[in-house]
This record gives C-alpha cells, sequence and structure tokens, in this order.
C-alpha cells in the first residue's frame, strides 16, 4: 500500500492559510462611532468605543435628558452592554450581510431587558 505524502512546504501553507482563515472569522466586528439609537421610542446618541472586545461609551439623550455611560463586550457581529447604574442590558446584532455590500455595518439591532420588561432597540449610523 502506498502512502501519499505532502511536502513539509504545502502542510506548512495548509495550515497558515487555516490559522489565518480562523483568526479572520474570530475577529470582533466594529462597533466604534457615533449611533442614532431608538429603544422602545425612546431615542439616543450612542457612542461607542472599541478596544478589541471591550466597549465603552455613552447613551445621551435626543427626545429626553437622560445620560448615561455604557460597558459591554463584543463577540464576531454580537454585542452586549449595560447602562451604567441603570439595570438595563443591551443585546444586538450588526447587519453585515447586505448582498450589495453599501448597507453593511451600518445598523445593529436587538433586544434589550430591564427587570423583568423586554423591548426591542435599534441603531443605525
Amino acid at each position: 500500500m502506498q502512502r501519499f505524502l505532502i511536502p513539509s512546504c504545502a502542510r506548512l501553507v495548509f495550515v497558515s492559510v487555516f490559522l489565518l482563515a480562523a483568526n479572520a472569522s474570530a475577529r470582533a466586528d466594529d462597533f466604534s462611532g457615533a449611533w442614532v439609537m431608538n429603544a422602545n421610542g425612546w431615542k439616543f446618541i450612542l457612542k461607542i468605543e472599541q478596544k478589541d472586545d471591550t466597549v465603552t461609551g455613552a447613551m445621551t439623550g435626543i427626545n429626553n435628558d437622560q445620560s448615561s455611560k455604557i460597558e459591554g463586550k463584543v463577540n464576531g457581529n454580537k454585542i452586549t452592554f449595560t447602562r451604567v447604574g441603570e439595570g438595563q442590558e443591551y443585546e444586538g446584532y450588526l447587519l453585515n450581510d447586505d448582498p450589495t455590500k453599501k448597507g453593511n455595518d451600518q445598523a445593529v439591532a436587538g433586544i434589550a431587558k430591564t427587570g423583568d420588561a423586554s423591548f426591542g432597540w435599534y441603531a443605525t449610523r
């Protein structure tokens, strides 16, 4: 029985390509910047600063006088953050699969919780 041997150079190339592809798919999407946010009718300017998988920032009211800091995490196209001192937890997903590529990374939508109540939210750049 003959064994097919892959030359060492080819194995190295294969492993390198695999690792690069895995790293690219595991990278966090970029949520950084200013967003116009609607959280169940309450409108905010949502400013996000992302460093690796950590996000910080602020929510400042547009149709209200609320202002609070946010802290959270990013995992791929998913963001989770809390309004510091408000007890609200947000989970959303960056919309990044527009076939035209023109709308990629321009909107995020999800669900938020405060106590036992849940509500929808979205934000656009």
